[in-house]
């Protein structure tokens, strides 16, 4: 059985490391496009996928799977 520490920890693991999820000017005016998110393309922090993006995807994809756009 997984506890809610070593599933906190997995996200953690898999979500938030810097190194694993630097996305680059174009792939956030790509994730901006699609997921109607406004982040500015020029701000640092705007590099990294965030909870914000995380949650916006899969948004995304519930609509996609219940056929909504």
């Amino acid at each position: 059985m997984i506890d809610p520490e070593s599933a906190l920890n997995y996200v953690k693991a898999q979500f938030m490391d810097h190194n694993r999820i630097f996305v680059g000017r174009i792939a956030r005016r790509k994730l901006n496009a699609k997921l109607d998110l406004t982040k500015s393309i020029d701000d640092p922090n705007s590099d990294l996928y965030d909870g914000e993006d995380l949650v916006a995807s899969i948004k995304y994809l519930l609509n996609l799977s219940n056929y909504k756009k």
